[in-house]
């Protein structure tokens, strides 16, 4: 979990921020590394696609980080996302579709803007959220992958990789609100995250690679391991069910309910209180 950033009394952050920031995200990267094991790190199984998976995901490969020379991030133009930058909290809001779909425009841009969040010093922590009320995320864009042959289909995958460890590496507190569904990719991408907060009623999260004859592999179940634990790990991901939001309460795949014209309010009232924690 992300240690809240301190503030002094006046307002300025602490000079020791960016120090640990950087340790804590290299923290989180080298867990799921080891995890995985050095016996596997060559050889991992999506779907009967060998995939090398280790090169997105090695403790040692420090391209996560944040890019000082990153643009701010309300100068860049997206055209999935917005993001805003207000009382040092950033907002990243998918506004691509109501699924809010993944193609390999959009990972990129999620990779984008997380740099430049990181990157700015006047953000100190993010809301990623979804201006669609029924989906934060469908996942992977059915068309789109229908459309790609072999070689671009693993392309995208090492690409979801990528952007599912830029997110979880990402050194500044994250909360991700689900006013709706996140399925598939959506659903590893917001519990990339560091918090989700799920509108209460009939949205769902699942985790359906089992029912595709997917294997997930060992670093993404080494990540919702960190929030789930290992006795909700064979519920979540061995069965293909779709979770009702209480559902999603009591596995801890969220950590918060609230209704849906509430999530924004509360998710800032979250933030702002973690502002005021010391380290």
């Amino acid at each position: 979990m992300i240690i809240p950033i301190p503030v002094r009394k006046n307002g300025g952050r602490c000079e020791s921020l960016k120090a640990n920031a950087a340790k804590l995200a290299q923290r989180k990267i080298a867990a799921i590394a080891l995890a995985m094991g050095a016996a596997r790190t060559d050889r991992h199984n999506f779907g009967g696609i060998n995939l090398c998976y280790a090169a997105c995901l090695h403790m040692n490969d420090r391209s996560y980080m944040s890019n000082s020379t990153a643009p701010h991030p309300l100068a860049m133009e997206f055209h999935n996302l917005s993001v805003e930058v207000k009382d040092h909290i950033g907002y990243l809001t998918l506004t691509k579709s109501e699924q809010n779909s993944f193609d390999a425009k959009f990972l990129a841009e999620i990779v984008a803007a997380h740099d430049a969040l990181e990157s700015d010093e006047e953000v100190w922590g993010v809301i990623w959220a979804s201006a669609s009320d029924t989906f934060f995320s469908s996942g992977l864009d059915a068309n789109y992958m229908l459309s790609l042959d072999r070689s671009e289909k693993l392309d995208m995958f090492r690409q979801l990789f990528e952007t599912t460890r830029r997110v979880f590496a990402f050194s500044k507190p994250e909360l991700a609100l689900l006013p709706g569904h996140a399925f598939a990719a959506g659903s590893v991408l917001a519990m990339a995250a560091d918090w989700r907060f799920m509108a209460e009623g009939k949205a769902r999260v699942s985790f359906p690679e089992v029912m595709l004859g997917i294997s997930m592999p060992e670093a993404m179940i080494a990540m919702l391991r960190t929030h789930v634990g290992e006795h909700q790990l064979a519920t979540l991901i061995g069965t293909g069910d779709s979770f009702k939001a209480e559902d999603c309460l009591r596995l801890g795949v969220v950590n918060a309910l609230f209704p849906r014209e509430e999530l924004l309010s509360q998710g800032e009232k979250f933030m702002r209180r973690l502002f005021q924690k010391p380290l």
